[in-house]
């Protein structure tokens, strides 16, 4: 899915550091398959919530599809 890379001198949020939301949209350029928060957060070298941080300002923007895997184990 083609994924627009942050326009360069645009204003973001509090919080959302440009070139770590760039970095967050190579990697989802680069999976053709998707990938996940901690697939993402492995590849940029941040954490898993941080690389969920920036997915989700991405598809709150219509730049990525959200797709939530149920099942996996971890916390009930």
């Amino acid at each position: 899915m083609p994924c627009a890379l942050p326009t360069p001198g645009a204003a973001v949020p509090k919080g959302i550091a440009p070139q770590t939301l760039e970095q967050i949209t190579r990697a989802v350029r680069a999976a053709p398959g998707g990938l996940s928060a901690t697939d993402a957060g492995q590849r940029v070298g941040v954490s898993r919530v941080t690389a969920w941080r920036y997915l989700e300002r991405l598809a709150t923007e219509g730049a990525v599809e959200r797709h939530t895997t149920y099942g996996w184990a971890g916390r009930p």
